[in-house]
């Protein structure tokens, strides 16, 4: 547990015994388990969360406080109350460094408290894995050995400037790279590839986003015919790989100009987010989308339908990175 851990939850714990006015309502047992009114809770920290990064602390969560036969605690600096109640849906209850929270397990104990202003900033996020740097992570998770390219290579391949192979590089050292007699290697791929996955919801695709198109009168998505460079990708990519995931909402990713796809006639203008279009990043020469960011793409989301789906891409095409 780092610092800026214990200090999250030192301060959500303090602000939720002064709530309850019970000097011995709490006890921590060890470094990731609490026992709050008697029930034994596994805690994860986090600045915060939201929608696009809220499946990757789920998943992670859950699996945790399964093993120690604990409740699933999720402790925020901060959290919005949106976010609160998709976790409690989720069977995951919160608590925020104010004391809000929403912690109601069937059989007690029932700690509901909205609405306090949590005064705890948020850490920036290193300059390094922004944009440019996202880039060529992506291109080292596609194939780890390409970490051993020389720097001008993966400049060429990744359109960015030595100096961000570099810090990139650097920053990965030594938890995710290290040297040996072939070169330098990748380490903890499933881990990096969720840092990945996380920082491109948060940082990137965002700033990615083009406009919001809509289906044309009596077009189903299934029906609309893409033009090369245009590639569906989040639960439609998914549906077409392997048909299980039913879409309930759309994303389309281009790397042709908007109105070139305007002209095709199969999707429209619109002001509702009906189909959401972003910018491709990577070159789409035949309507490729690659199942990492159809990964990223599930994972930003806070529906459990696609974190399952998630899953089974990463178990069936990303395999090389467990």
């Amino acid at each position: 547990m780092n610092i800026r851990t214990e200090e999250i939850i030192s301060m959500a714990l303090f602000q939720l015994e002064a709530h309850l006015g019970m000097s011995d309502a709490i006890a921590l047992q060890n470094d990731d388990t609490v026992e709050i009114l008697g029930r034994r809770f596994y805690v994860m920290a986090e600045t915060t969360v939201t929608k696009r990064g809220y499946n990757f602390v789920a998943e992670t969560l859950k699996e945790r406080a399964w093993s120690a036969d604990a409740l699933p605690l999720l402790v925020c600096g901060s959290i919005s109350e949106e976010m609160m109640s998709i976790a409690k849906a989720d069977g995951i209850y919160t608590l925020d460094a104010a004391g809000n929270c929403e912690i109601t397990p069937e059989g007690g104990p029932f700690l509901s408290l909205r609405g306090r202003k949590s005064e705890y900033r948020k850490q920036s996020t290193v300059m390094v894995f922004r944009t440019a740097g996202l880039r060529v992570l992506y291109y080292l998770l596609l194939d780890p050995k390409n970490i051993r390219k020389p720097y001008r290579e993966i400049m060429i391949d990744t359109d960015v400037s030595v100096a961000t192979v570099k810090n990139v590089v650097d920053a990965l050292t030594p938890q995710y790279c290290f040297e040996s007699k072939d070169g330098r290697n990748l380490t903890n791929l499933s881990k990096l590839l969720d840092f990945w996955a996380e920082q491109y919801n948060q940082l990137y695709k965002p700033r990615l986003f083009v406009t919001n198109l809509s289906l044309a009168p009596r077009k189903q998505w299934q029906d609309v015919l893409l033009p090369q460079g245009v590639s569906w990708g989040g639960e439609c990519g998914a549906f077409k790989r392997d048909g299980y995931l039913i879409p309930q909402s759309f994303e389309l990713y281009t790397a042709i100009p908007i109105r070139e796809l305007i002209k095709t006639r199969q999707l429209i203008p619109a002001k509702e987010n009906a189909v959401s279009v972003y910018q491709a990043f990577w070159k789409l020469p035949e309507n490729a989308i690659h199942p990492l960011i159809l990964y990223a793409d599930l994972m930003g989301t806070a529906d459990g339908r696609c974190r399952e789906e998630a899953q089974r891409i990463l178990n069936n095409d990303l395999s090389y990175l467990l």
